[in-house]
């Protein structure tokens, strides 16, 4: 092991600077490099020749520039080589049917300037890969389908990139998924399937700045009190929604295009959303206000001029649990979800003092 990190084993209580000595190619018997916190800089070294027997490098928060793309045929169990300069393409394995990254768990490369599209990944090529997390570059196109390839994959941040195209639905059957990070890709679109509630084992969603529309799954609150969806079945099917998400702990959906459809009124200006009277029509039946939190809407571009008004926080307070039965979350444990008050057409919002509402 070489591990000269700012946090590493061995602290020499200084900063290194300078660049990787090539010299590290020489280095045959070395398995692990960590060099993160450090103000490195330049290109790389040669890493991943045939000689070396690297199994886990980080190089996190240096200010290494140029390619990395070598990183594709190391045969690694951990990759970090975020918060630097690096350009070009994502490292992923270059030759077809690789076996370098058959091992490979945790593939960081977020913060750089990274171009091109997310890493496809053929059957088996990346099979223990569990934690992918590629935000904070320039990476363009869709979300890849063939991600259902990787059994482990628990974690996904890919925010602040340019990703474009939906939602996959496929996406939905990884059940070992626990974190889901879309927010701050403004051209991903389309809506969010009902099939997300098999997604069981999902703690954080964020779609947040994105141009997702269409409203969340489920039935309405209003319908569910109303007794509309019996109790027995609004944990089955697509009256669900992300109500069968028990892990849930945070969601956000802010400064989306997302709003809620009622009954059968008729769409508005432009068909983006369906008038509520109410906002239980409004919210799925798993989410609820809480009269005692507020929210100051931010500028939207349906309603600029909002900043004298205060609107309520959406909690979630309803689950179901494993025998398919709603619950209710004790108050302390309640995820909060961020919902823009245009989401639920700003009821129950109320002006703040001095100021007066009107249409």
């Amino acid at each position: 092991m070489c591990s000269l990190g700012y946090n590493g084993f061995t602290d020499i209580g200084l900063v290194l600077g300078g660049r990787i000595p090539a010299s590290f190619a020489k280095l045959a018997k070395l398995r692990m490099l960590m060099l993160e916190h450090n103000a490195l800089t330049g290109t790389l070294p040669e890493l991943c020749s045939s000689r070396m027997q690297l199994e886990a490098i980080s190089l996190r928060n240096n200010l290494l520039t140029g390619p990395a793309t070598q990183f594709g045929d190391c045969r690694l169990t951990a990759l970090d080589i975020s918060d630097n300069y690096f350009t070009g393409l994502l490292p992923v394995p270059r030759s077809r049917n690789s076996t370098s990254w058959l091992s490979l768990q945790v593939y960081r490369a977020n913060n750089n300037f990274f171009e091109g599209t997310l890493p496809q990944f053929a059957f088996g090529e990346a099979p223990m890969l569990a934690a992918l997390v590629l935000g904070g570059n320039s990476l363009t196109g869709s979300l890849p389908v063939s991600w259902t390839l990787l059994p482990w994959l628990t974690v996904v941040e890919a925010s602040n990139n340019d990703l474009s195209g939906t939602l996959p639905w496929q996406l939905a059957f990884q059940s070992k998924m626990s974190v889901l990070d879309l927010r701050n890709n403004t051209q991903l679109s389309g809506s969010i399937s009902p099939l997300w509630r098999f997604t069981v084992g999902l703690s954080i969603l964020d779609l947040g700045y994105t141009s997702i529309s269409g409203p969340l799954p489920g039935v309405s609150r209003a319908d569910f009190q109303a007794g509309g969806t019996a109790s027995l079945h609004v944990c089955s099917g697509n009256a669900s929604g992300f109500g069968r998400l028990s892990s849930l702990e945070s969601a956000s959906i802010a400064d989306t295009l997302m709003s809620a459809w009622c009954g059968d009124a008729e769409p508005q200006d432009g068909g983006s959303y369906q008038e509520c009277t109410n906002i239980d029509y409004a919210l799925p039946w798993y989410l609820t206000v809480d009269s005692r939190a507020w929210q100051l809407p931010e500028a939207e571009s349906n309603f600029s001029d909002n900043k004298n008004m205060q609107c309520p926080t959406i909690y979630q307070d309803m689950f179901c649990d494993r025998n398919g039965t709603p619950q209710q979350y004790e108050t302390s444990e309640r995820p909060l979800w961020a919902i823009s008050p245009s989401y639920y057409h700003y009821l129950g919002c109320q002006c703040t003092s001095g100021f007066t509402a009107r249409r």
